[in-house]
């Protein structure tokens, strides 16, 4: 059954540092693992490595590490002439379209996603590091304590 959290994902610098290259480090799996067994959130893959690779391509990639539980169900929409800027509107079209309703989601980026609404559920990603087991600490508050999308 799908869930009512998404975790709008993007790779590199978040699943993969500045220097790996489009390897996904060991820690970064960890802390989105942590991120799904604590609130049941399903992956939405908001990078540009979108038009590329498809959702399936993703959850195979993330399920070669051990413990890994969760389900990527989507990405988000590519316009041609999409840039960083407008990522956060794509979330929002994602979330419009999307088939089961919408309690909480949280982006996860290196870069800051400005969105129209719940502008707290944007969380800027070190590059260097990726994502941190403190990074899914505050991804988890966000998910766990809902508040209204517009």
């Amino acid at each position: 059954m799908p869930s009512d959290k998404l975790i709008f994902l993007d790779i590199d610098g978040v699943m993969s540092t500045s220097v790996s290259n489009f390897v996904f480090g060991k820690t970064c799996v960890a802390a989105l693992t942590s991120i799904v067994k604590a609130t049941g959130a399903d992956i939405v893959i908001s990078s540009a490595h979108r038009v590329s690779y498809s959702p399936k391509y993703f959850q195979n990639l993330l399920e070669q590490f051990p413990g890994f539980v969760g389900k990527v169900v989507g990405s988000t929409p590519w316009d041609p002439d999409s840039c960083i800027a407008t990522r956060g509107k794509e979330v929002y079209q994602f979330i419009n379209k999307y088939t089961e309703p919408i309690q909480e989601f949280v982006v996860l980026d290196d870069f800051p996603i400005k969105l129209q609404y719940n502008k707290h559920n944007s969380i800027l990603i070190n590059p260097n590091t990726g994502l941190t087991e403190a990074d899914a600490q505050k991804a988890i508050k966000i998910l766990n304590n809902p508040v209204s999308i517009p």
